[in-house]
């Protein structure tokens, strides 16, 4: 086989070849998925640490 090889598209069964453009494109969306998964766990672990801290203060406080 010679010259460029020249895809029609998208692929759409799992053995059909994707351009570089194609794979680029699906990349940066899943990074962007998985920066928003991140950020949300931890905005929702800090959550979680500050309702910790103040129930301990609360309680310590209530121990003096």
């Amino acid at each position: 086989m010679t010259g460029d090889l020249t895809l029609p598209g998208a692929p759409t069964l799992a053995l059909h070849a994707a351009t570089k453009g194609y794979v680029d494109a699906a990349q940066a969306s899943a990074e962007s998925y998985t920066d928003g998964e991140i950020t949300t766990a931890l905005s929702t672990a800090q959550g979680y640490a500050n309702t910790a801290e103040t129930d301990a203060n609360s309680y310590t406080d209530g121990e003096i």
